[in-house]
């Protein structure tokens, strides 16, 4: 039974940390290797840009109007689908078309029963009764 057990432990180290890694390494490469410039990406430091050309290991990213940063490849974390527009899609719902609801009487009677509310039952006693000075006062010889 010992011997089954120290011939799991490598394949298991295998399917847990290995194999996840190497599908890691090589989504990576996918990713840039069908990079094209134009593409929006998002750098690994969380920076949004336009892809403008890529050297090599580099790429040069336009993150503003007329700023330009270079990167190595993999510093770019992933690429930025277009956006579809919010008309297309199914659960959108037009403001123009909406019937707003006032919610002001709800607001209004829940204040209410709590000033309505005996001697403090509607709110919290942080203190246990007890007045506390934020700055004690100090005492001058």
């Amino acid at each position: 039974m010992g011997v089954l057990f120290i011939l799991l432990i490598p394949l298991a180290l295998y399917f847990l940390m290995i194999r996840p890694q190497r599908q890691r390494v090589q989504a990576q490469r996918n990713l840039v290797s069908a990079l094209t410039p134009g593409d929006r990406v998002v750098t690994a430091g969380g920076m949004l840009g336009t892809l403008v050309a890529v050297h090599g290991d580099t790429a040069s990213v336009e993150v503003a109007d007329g700023v330009v940063i270079d990167l190595l490849l993999p510093a770019i974390s992933r690429r930025i689908e277009p956006a579809v527009p919010m008309a297309d899609h199914e659960d959108y719902v037009d403001v123009d078309h909406v019937d707003l609801v006032d919610h002001e009487d709800d607001y209004d009677s829940d204040h209410e029963e709590l000033a309505a509310a005996p001697d403090g039952e509607g709110e919290q006693d942080h203190h246990d009764g007890e007045e506390s000075d934020p700055v004690a006062p100090t005492e001058e010889s």
